[in-house]
C-alpha cells in the first residue's frame, strides 16, 4: 500500500497536470473565439476568473460557482430563444450558487466556536463535515449530469447534418469525464480520514 509520501507525489504531479490542461483548454477557447471572430461573452470572463482562483484551495467554492455559471451562461447565450432551456439554465444556476454558498458557510462555521476547527482542545461542537461534503458532492454530480444532458439534447435537435451533430455530441460527451470525477470524489469521500487531511484531502482534490 502506498505511503503518505507516495500519495503526495502522485497528487502533486496529477494536480500540476490538471492545472496545465486547464490553462491549455482556456487558451484554446480564446483562440477559437479569435479565429472565428466571435466576440467575448460573460462566460469567457467567468471561466478566466475560475482559472485564476483554481490554485487557491480556500477559494474552491468560488471557483466552482464561476466554472459552472460560465457553462450555464454559454448555454443561455446559445439557446436563450428556447424557453425550456432558458428556465433550466436559471434553475441550475440557482442550485449551483445556493449549494456553493451553503458549503462556504458550512466550512467557515463547521465548529462553534470557529477556532475549534483547528484547536480541538477548545470546548464546543462541530458538524459532521464528512456527511456535509458527501451530500454536497451528490448534488454536484447530479447537476453535472443534468448540465451535460441538457446540452446534448439541444445539440441533437440542431438543424445540421448527421456527421456534424454526431461529432458535436462526441465532443460534448467528453464532459462525461467531469461526471466520472464527481462520482469518484464521492466514493473517495467515504474513505476520508480527517485525522490525516494532508494526504486524504490531496487525493480528494483530484475530483
Amino acid at each position: 500500500m502506498a505511503d503518505s509520501g507516495s500519495w503526495q507525489r502522485y497528487n502533486r504531479d496529477a494536480s500540476i497536470s490538471i492545472t496545465v490542461l486547464g490553462v491549455v483548454f482556456v487558451g484554446l477557447r480564446f483562440s477559437s473565439r479569435h479565429l472565428g471572430k466571435v466576440p467575448l461573452g460573460l462566460e469567457d470572463a467567468l471561466i478566466v476568473a475560475a482559472l485564476l482562483l483554481l490554485p487557491a484551495e480556500v477559494f474552491y467554492c468560488t471557483s466552482l460557482i464561476l466554472t459552472k455559471t460560465s457553462i450555464l451562461a454559454m448555454y443561455h447565450r446559445i439557446f436563450h430563444i428556447h424557453q425550456p432551456t432558458r428556465i433550466a439554465v436559471y434553475v441550475l444556476g440557482a442550485i449551483t450558487i445556493i449549494r456553493a454558498v451553503s458549503l462556504i458557510i458550512a466550512s467557515i462555521f463547521q465548529c462553534i466556536p470557529v477556532a475549534r476547527a483547528w484547536d480541538k482542545s477548545l470546548p464546543g461542537r462541530c458538524i459532521n463535515l464528512k456527511d456535509t461534503f458527501i451530500a454536497n458532492d451528490i448534488v454536484n454530480a447530479i447537476t453535472d449530469v443534468v448540465i451535460l444532458g441538457l446540452l446534448i439534447g439541444r445539440v441533437w435537435k440542431v438543424q445540421a447534418g448527421w456527421g456534424v451533430r454526431i461529432s458535436a455530441i462526441g465532443m460534448i460527451s467528453l464532459g462525461g469525464f467531469v461526471v466520472f470525477t464527481s462520482i469518484y470524489r464521492i466514493i473517495t469521500l467515504v474513505d476520508i480520514d480527517f485525522d490525516d487531511l494532508t494526504c486524504t484531502l490531496a487525493r480528494l482534490s483530484l475530483g
